[in-house]
């Protein structure tokens, strides 16, 4: 038989002894090859570390609280069963890091909400994303740089449309 999807729950809160602590990241590989389907980032996160989701290939869909200010390097690298990527309203995130999604092989749609904060797509951040078709960055995005083979291989993307607050954009 099938074994049944596992979908991750982050809780906003954990108490050690009689002590609650605020959960407000997920460190470096914290699911690094796991097979877990799906999870739920709580809001007030702030931080996914480097490698956190490296290798789910199980991975199907993920949205990102608009808390989240930093995603690491190979966050969600070659997640190939990663289909849909959503970032929250008034989204915080200010730069998309190199390789974080490289890979992810899947990825049909990006969507950022309206009031964005991201400023830069580094290098290579969505490099053989070989099935990608959509990236919406909503209205009132601060978008100014996209790195160096962003978008290498991406190639059923066939139309973007920047904000107009775009000052570079690196080859391919």
């Amino acid at each position: 038989a099938a074994s049944a999807p596992i979908v991750v729950k982050i809780p906003s809160t954990v108490t050690i002894g009689e002590t609650e602590y605020n959960v407000t990241s997920l460190g470096y590989g914290a699911f690094r090859q796991k097979s877990i389907s799906g999870v739920e980032l709580p809001e007030g996160i702030t931080s996914i570390g480097d490698y956190a989701f490296y290798y789910c290939t199980s991975l199907t869909e993920i949205e990102i609280p608009n808390t989240v200010v930093t995603i690491g390097d190979y966050a969600f690298y070659s997640c190939a069963g990663l289909e849909k990527l959503n970032f929250e309203e008034n989204s915080q995130l200010v730069t998309i890091r190199g390789y974080t999604f490289r890979g992810c092989t899947s990825l049909k749609t990006v969507i950022f909400e309206d009031n964005s904060q991201l400023d830069t797509i580094a290098n290579q951040a969505f490099y053989e994303c070989t099935n990608l078709t959509t990236i919406d960055f909503g209205d009132n995005s601060q978008l100014s740089y996209i790195g160096v083979q962003t978008f290498y291989n991406c190639d059923n993307l066939s139309t973007i449309e920047f904000p107009s607050t775009i000052t570079r954009i690196g080859d391919y």
